[in-house]
């Protein structure tokens, strides 16, 4: 009984293995990360979205992403993400007035 034990965990560890490889080599992360910037563009057609933040500008893909409510150019934005092969894709758009506190450049508060 303990033989057949250890050759079904054995098994299992191996799958579980594979499967992890399996998604490194498509290049999914499995972690979110966070992004706070101001909305600077937006093109519907290929669904990316364009925010400036503390690292600059970033785009993302939002053909998935869930939204709190439709974007408006220089809106201050939360965008979390998953790095896909080097794209960013974003899974939540929370957009709100106090992410990024002043507009860089302006000294406006959101």
């Amino acid at each position: 009984m303990a033989a057949g034990l250890s050759t079904i965990f054995v098994a299992l560890v191996l799958a579980l293995v594979v499967i992890g490889f399996a998604s490194v080599q498509a290049g999914f992360s499995a972690t979110s990360q966070r992004y706070n910037g101001w909305v600077t563009s937006y093109d519907p057609s290929t669904k990316v979205l364009g925010v400036y933040g503390g690292q600059g500008e970033k785009t993302f893909d939002v053909s998935k992403a869930a939204r709190n409510r439709p974007l408006q150019a220089d809106e201050s934005v939360r965008v979390w993400y998953t790095d896909r092969n080097g794209q960013m894709v974003a899974t939540s758009i929370d957009a709100a007035d106090n992410y990024m506190g002043a507009r860089i450049g302006t000294g406006e508060k959101g």
